[in-house]
């Protein structure tokens, strides 16, 4: 997991790497009631919110996955902040999909930042996802662990090369 303040260039490999996928889904495999599924993918996703200093995320995947991400990045700001790997839990499983969701704390200094708990970025940084300097990537994994699906949305999907643009998805 990568927290840091980076500069573009290491930012551009840390995308590059982070979102190549398989456009074909990942397998699915066996649901509760013994429903068989075949391709992991991004069914849905909120849009990032904040209140009362906490972010919540949600997305709903078609099939199951074994593990789901939000990354955000500042992308409209010369010295971006960035946090990859906030782990989501899942927090609905059905017959052909599976719904995971995770809250952030909002931290004031970067020592404070931890992984799937808390977040660097303010409330006040939501609106500006809206208006131009943050993008955030949803990230679901395959039952064998394999990259199944993306979708970026905010300020620059296109950071996120090889995700899905979520801004007009």
């Amino acid at each position: 997991m990568t927290f840091a303040k980076i500069g573009a260039a290491a930012a551009l490999l840390t995308v590059f790497t982070a979102c190549s996928k398989d456009t074909t889904g990942g397998t699915g495999g066996t649901g509760p009631t013994g429903t068989t599924c075949t391709e992991t993918l991004i069914n849905s996703f909120n849009v990032p919110a904040c209140s009362n200093r906490t972010w919540s995320y949600e997305l709903e995947t078609q099939c199951w996955a074994g593990e789901a991400y939000v990354d955000i990045f500042q992308t409209g700001v010369s010295s971006p902040w960035e946090e990859v790997g906030h782990a989501m839990e899942s927090m609905e499983l059905g017959d052909d999909y599976e719904v995971w969701g995770l809250s952030l704390g909002v931290v004031d200094t970067p020592g404070e930042v931890t992984p799937g708990s808390t977040s660097l970025f303010k409330c006040d940084d939501e609106e500006a996802g809206r208006s131009g300097t943050m993008t955030w990537s949803f990230t679901v994994y395959d039952l064998d662990f394999n990259l199944a699906d993306c979708v970026a949305y905010g300020d620059d999907p296109s950071f996120y090369a090889g995700c899905a643009d979520g801004n007009t998805w």
